[in-house]
């Protein structure tokens, strides 16, 4: 878990759906940044479905958010 990282999505302007996703994410990740989380894990972390995670995820991948 990335103390870092989850402490500046907090202070995201970003809708809580994308943002519940990236705490999501940076709970599982390294200081480095590092993560790979299973979608079936994202989704029981956010309780979402698999499937909005995925879009979610997508739509990080697609603003630079994510490598």
């Amino acid at each position: 878990m990335s103390v870092d990282l989850m402490s500046a999505v907090f202070y995201l302007g970003l809708p809580t759906g994308t943002k519940a996703v990236l705490l999501a994410l940076a709970d599982n990740a390294s200081d480095s940044g590092h993560c790979w989380p299973s979608q079936e894990l994202l989704a029981i972390k956010t309780s979402m479905t698999t499937r909005t995670v995925r879009t979610i995820t997508h739509a990080l991948q697609d603003d630079n958010w994510l490598d």
